[in-house]
C-alpha cells in the first residue's frame, strides 16, 4: 500500500467521522481552526494531514489514531501480490486494445480517473 492509497482512505475515514457527526467541511474547519479546502483535500486523499491535526481531529471526535488508518495482515498482503502478479501475467499477453479496456474498466471500479 502506498501513501497516496493511505491518505485516500484516511480521508475517506474523515469523511464518515464528519458525517457521522453531522458536519459540514467548514463546520469541521472551523473547529479545527484550519481552512474547508485542507478538509477537503484531506478527504480527498490530496493531502496528509499533520501529526498535530491528526492529534485533534481524533481528541475532537473521540477515536484513536488506528480507527483512521487501514490494517492491512501479512497474509492479506501476500495473497493481495500473488493476485497482482497472476493478473500481470495474464495481462502481458494481451493486445494493446484489450489492455486498454483492462485499464479502463478498473480505473472505473478503482475510481481512479484513467489517462490514456
Amino acid at each position: 500500500m502506498n501513501n497516496e492509497e493511505i491518505r485516500k482512505i484516511i480521508g475517506q475515514r474523515v469523511r464518515q467521522h464528519r458525517k457521522t457527526h453531522s458536519l459540514t467541511q467548514a463546520e469541521l474547519a472551523a473547529k479545527m481552526s484550519v481552512r474547508r479546502a485542507y478538509i477537503s483535500n484531506i478527504e480527498q486523499g490530496q493531502k496528509a494531514i499533520s501529526f498535530e491535526k491528526l492529534y485533534e481531529l481524533c481528541d475532537f471526535f473521540n477515536i484513536i489514531v488506528s480507527d483512521l488508518f487501514p490494517i492491512v495482515k501479512k497474509d492479506d498482503m501476500e495473497k493481495r501480490e500473488k493476485i497482482v502478479l497472476e493478473i500481470a501475467n495474464i495481462m502481458r499477453t494481451l493486445e494493446i486494445n484489450k489492455l486498454l479496456l483492462v485499464k479502463s474498466i478498473v480505473s472505473g471500479i478503482a475510481d481512479i480517473p484513467c489517462t490514456d
